[in-house]
């Protein structure tokens, strides 16, 4: 916030409008005043690129029940999005949509390349000359920002253990619901889903 001027961040670009995550999706959401930053995910493909999605899994947007990390970028290409004509960017052609003039919220994937991806997107966004911070659910790749690139404002997402524990045991949904790693981490910002309210 600037005042009592509150900015909004369009989540995975103008996604009311567009298809999530796509470059049609950035373009909407640079072209309407109220919306001032933008939000992305961040993933790995095959053979080393790096791509715009949300998903581990194409199943939701592409009706392909594989890993996004399992395709060439080129392969990639012949998969529609939510059956558009639009297809899965590459990070470095929403970043010259973008071209500087829209603050950045990038969500690195967690995945077996992920040290990978926090190189990458560190080096695309030094590059990048408007403002960016990161964040993550998984504690290791906010703590490599930490390492690796200290002024770079990084915040680790987090949930109430209901969600988590349906992919991580018991133990660490507890864990990290509680935001325990954070003594390793030192994130500058928590976005934590709590759930339906009372």
């Amino acid at each position: 916030t600037t005042g009592t001027n509150v900015k909004m961040i369009a989540h995975r670009g103008l996604s009311g409008l567009e298809a999530e995550n796509t470059c049609a999706a950035f373009v909407a959401a640079g072209n309407r005043e109220k919306y001032f930053g933008i939000e992305c995910d961040i993933h790995r493909t095959l053979d080393g690129k790096f791509v715009i999605f949300h998903d581990d899994s194409l199943f939701r947007a592409c009706g392909v029940d594989r890993a996004v990390r399992d395709f060439t970028y080129e392969e990639l290409q012949q998969i529609p999005l939510f059956g558009t004509d639009e297809r899965i960017p590459l990070f470095s052609d929403v970043l010259a949509v973008f071209g500087g003039k829209q603050p950045l919220i990038v969500e690195l994937k967690y995945g077996p390349d992920w040290a990978l991806v926090c190189e990458a997107t560190r080096a695309l966004l030094d590059a990048y000359l408007g403002p960016a911070c990161v964040e993550s659910f998984h504690p290791a790749m906010v703590r490599w920002f930490k390492k690796h690139d200290p002024k770079r404002l990084r915040g680790q997402l987090s949930e109430a253990a209901c969600f988590s524990k349906k992919t991580l045991p018991g133990y660490l949904a507890f864990a990290m619901s509680r935001l325990l790693s954070n003594c390793l981490t030192r994130p500058q910002f928590v976005a934590y889903r709590v759930g339906p309210k009372p």
